[in-house]
C-alpha cells in the first residue's frame, strides 16, 4: 500500500498533478479517462507530460518512472539528462542529475531549457487506462512527481 512522509502534499502544484514519493520506494499509479456519466471512456491519443526528473547529492534519490503497460511512444529532448532504457519489456527513465527545488518548473506551459531536459512526454494511442511505477532510488529526501496531461515538449508560444 502506497505510503509517503509527505503524502499530505499530493494534488495540484500551479497547473499540474503531483505525488510524493519517498526515497528509495515506488508506488504503481493507474491513469484512467472516465466519461461524465462515470463510464471508461477510450481516447484515440492520450499524453502526459512528467517533469522535473532529478535527483539528490552524489547520485542518491534518483527518480524514475516506469510505463508498466499499453505500448507508449515517447518524446525526449536532443540533449536530455534521462536515460530511456527497456527493463522487462517496459519503458524505464530514470533521472542523471542533480536537482534542486530552485530549478522546479512553475508552470507547465512555459518551462526552461533545463526543465525540458527533465522531461517525458509518454502518448498512448487508443486506451481507456494505463498504468505506470514512480519511484526513487535509495537516499534522504522524499520526491515530488509533477505530471500534466498534454505533451510540454510539443508547445511553445506563437504571437499573432
Amino acid at each position: 500500500s502506497y505510503q509517503s512522509r509527505t503524502a499530505h502534499k499530493n494534488g495540484m502544484l500551479h497547473d499540474f498533478g503531483k505525488i510524493a514519493v519517498d526515497s528509495g520506494s515506488k508506488v504503481q499509479v493507474r491513469f484512467s479517462v472516465w466519461d461524465m456519466e462515470d463510464q471508461p471512456l477510450t481516447v484515440e491519443t492520450f499524453r502526459i507530460s512528467f517533469y522535473d526528473f532529478d535527483m539528490g547529492p552524489r547520485g542518491s534519490s534518483k527518480e524514475y518512472i516506469i510505463a508498466d503497460n499499453a505500448d507508449p511512444s515517447f518524446s525526449l529532448t536532443p540533449d536530455s539528462e534521462l536515460k530511456e532504457k527497456h527493463v522487462q519489456g517496459h519503458l524505464e527513465f530514470l533521472a542523471s542529475e542533480q536537482g534542486s527545488g530552485k530549478d522546479n518548473p512553475r508552470d507547465s506551459k512555459s518551462l526552461t531549457e533545463l526543465q525540458k531536459k527533465r522531461s517525458v512526454v509518454l502518448a498512448y494511442k487508443d486506451i481507456h487506462s494505463f498504468d505506470a511505477t514512480i519511484g526513487a532510488t535509495e537516499g534522504r529526501s522524499p520526491r515530488a512527481f509533477v505530471f500534466a496531461l498534454h505533451s510540454a515538449l510539443g508547445c511553445h508560444d506563437v504571437k499573432v
